[in-house]
């Protein structure tokens, strides 16, 4: 999360709008790089844990709880304080999130959810040989046919799919190559240099999320945290929870501008020494921030919950 956060201010901080400073665009060109390594590894993470995990018609209303809470919510606060005029589109964004792709990764990631129980199906009986090749095959499409070629014939719902099946893989065949941090580590510091250099001096863009060399640098990353021990801890187990409203809150395409541009002044701070001093604060300090909001969103919730709770466990008065 902090790694698309850091994406989030190299894209949306308006940098367009004052004069280049050379420095400045390398370390906007540095912090790009990680916001679609951060949504391949949080997609392979999830497929990792799925691919055992029955379908749940509770978490599946908890995403979409979460979703719409946040954005009735900060719609809500833009009409009220004028930063925004009510329109229908505004109502029917605010409404319907997930249908009209107002968060571009919670809609693909709902899918996606939605689609893990067949996709769970077709794994386990298709054996390790085709699922093989069904990887092979998407990645062929994706990364030569849809990069190199220019030719796109998938979405993001594909390419979801496909590193879902590729954390799947990883789970259920056990191989030296994903669970050796020898292979890992190096590969993973190896690509991700590789992927910095080409787009800060080179300006040819490695990062992209559908690119072999950013999917092999967010495997080894994420085969690299899966293969370290660290013991159970209550309090990244904590943080980790308020991750996906992290997101919802800091990239709601209404916060977006008034967070980087008119809160934060991101051009302004790009033409000074200090840029990069500013860059990392502003990644943690937007992370606490909202972290700390979807704290109390989550004990909102939970207070909701035990409210409904007795109110079912009461009985029916009756004559």
């Amino acid at each position: 999360m902090l790694m698309i956060i850091g994406h989030h201010v190299a894209m949306h901080g308006g940098y367009s709008s004052v004069e280049s400073v050379v420095i400045s665009d390398y370390i906007i060109r540095l912090f790009t790089i990680g916001g679609k390594l951060g949504v391949n590894i949080f997609v392979l993470i999830s497929g990792y844990f799925l691919i055992n995990s029955k379908f749940k018609i509770k978490k599946a209303l908890t995403i979409f709880a979460q979703v719409f809470f946040y954005s009735v919510l900060i719609s809500s606060i833009f009409l009220i304080f004028g930063k925004v005029q009510f329109s229908k589109d505004l109502l029917l964004s605010m409404l319907l999130p997930i249908s009209l792709n107002v968060w571009w990764f919670v809609s693909i990631y709902f899918i996606t959810y939605c689609l893990s129980p067949f996709l769970n199906i077709l794994v386990k009986n298709c054996g390790q040989k085709l699922h093989l090749i069904l990887i092979f095959f998407l990645l062929v499409v994706q990364c030569i046919v849809n990069n190199v070629l220019g030719v796109a014939h998938l979405s993001n719902v594909a390419w979801f799919i496909t590193l879902y099946l590729i954390s799947a893989y990883i789970k259920i065949y056990p191989h030296k190559l994903f669970n050796s941090n020898k292979i890992a580590v190096p590969v993973s510091l190896g690509t991700l240099v590789i992927i910095a250099v080409f787009n800060v001096f080179l300006k040819v863009n490695l990062w992209e999320m559908v690119n072999f060399v950013c999917l092999v640098c967010s495997v080894a990353i994420f085969c690299s945290f899966k293969n370290f021990t660290i013991p159970n801890s209550k309090i990244i187990n904590a943080i980790a929870k308020t991750t996906f409203g992290i997101y919802l809150i800091h990239d709601h395409p209404l916060v977006r501008s008034f967070l980087w541009v008119e809160l934060l002044k991101c051009p302004y701070h790009y033409q000074l020494n200090t840029f990069i001093c500013f860059v990392i604060v502003a990644i943690i300090a937007v992370f606490i921030a909202c972290m700390i909001i979807d704290f109390i969103r989550e004990l909102l919730f939970k207070a909701v919950i035990i409210i409904i709770k007795r109110i079912r466990r009461k009985k029916p008065i009756t004559e």
